[in-house]
Formats: structure tokens, C-alpha cells, sequence
């Protein structure tokens, strides 16, 4: 029906995604792992949809962060549209969109209550992050030299 349709799926870190719609009124109860489950499930369900469509692209939200420009350049190519920058779309990338998160979860690690919750999160959903090979880990959040069980 759309043969010409192009679909760009950005995607950013579950640990960063679950924290951030923690905010909003409808999912500030809701459990850090019911909001990863919640993001694994709908990437899996957008893996499985992406081989029926003829243009798809994946982007990482903390590439297009990192280097906003370039991958601005490349989904307009891929979009078929001339070159933009954000500038003039009156908008612009926040770099280290993340740090927020990350600071925040490895407070909550300092504790023990918080290194258990964790544990657990690892052990019941980090083989289905790594299998949906987006290069994700739970793991990314945690300190250097960080230990758990």
C-alpha cells in the first residue's frame, strides 16, 4: 500500500527510557522493571515488523547526540530530502541526554536496597536487552569497576 514508505526507528538506552516516563503523570507508580519490559517488548515487536518493510533504519538516540549533524544528514538522505541542519529547524540535540540518569541510578546503586533492585533487573531482563543487539546493557549504568552477584 505505501511501497515508498521509510521508517527511522531512533531508539535510546531502556535504563534511560524507563527513568525518563517515570515523570510522567500515567507511569510515575509503575515499577523501574515493568518500563524495561515494557521497552523490550516493543522493540522486539519492532525487529519483527522491520524485515516487512522495504526502507527501514535504526538509530541510537546517543549517536544522534553525540553527532547530531552528521545523522541529521543521514536520515534526511535516507528520508530522500535535501540536507538540513537543526539550526535552521529551530531546534537543537541535547548532547549527554543520559547523564541525568545515569547520575541518578548510581545514586540509588550506593545503597544496598538499590544494588538488589538492580541485581535483580539484570538477572531478569539483561539476555533479552543483549539479544535484541542494539548495543544496550544495564550494565552501562553502572560505576567503573562496579561488582554485583
Amino acid at each position: 500500500m505505501f511501497s515508498q514508505a521509510r521508517f527511522v526507528v531512533v531508539t535510546r538506552h531502556p535504563l534511560a527510557v524507563a527513568m525518563s516516563h517515570k515523570r510522567w503523570p500515567c507511569c510515575g507508580n509503575m515499577q523501574l522493571g515493568t518500563l524495561i519490559m515494557h521497552w523490550i517488548k516493543q522493540h522486539q515487536l519492532m525487529q519483527a515488523d522491520a524485515p516487512k518493510v522495504r526502507q527501514f533504519m535504526w538509530l541510537r538516540y546517543e549517536e544522534l547526540a553525540e553527532e547530531p549533524e552528521r545523522h541529521l544528514q543521514e536520515v534526511c538522505a535516507f528520508a530522500g530530502l535535501p540536507p538540513h541542519t537543526f539550526q535552521e529547524l529551530g531546534t537543537h540535540v541535547k548532547r549527554d541526554s543520559n547523564g541525568k540518569y545515569v547520575q541518578q541510578y548510581r545514586e540509588a546503586l550506593a545503597n544496598p536496597k538499590g544494588a538488589a533492585s538492580h541485581a535483580g533487573l539484570l538477572k531478569r531482563f539483561e539476555k533479552d536487552i543483549q539479544a535484541l543487539e542494539l548495543g544496550y546493557s544495564l550494565r552501562d549504568f553502572e560505576p567503573d569497576g562496579w561488582k554485583t552477584g
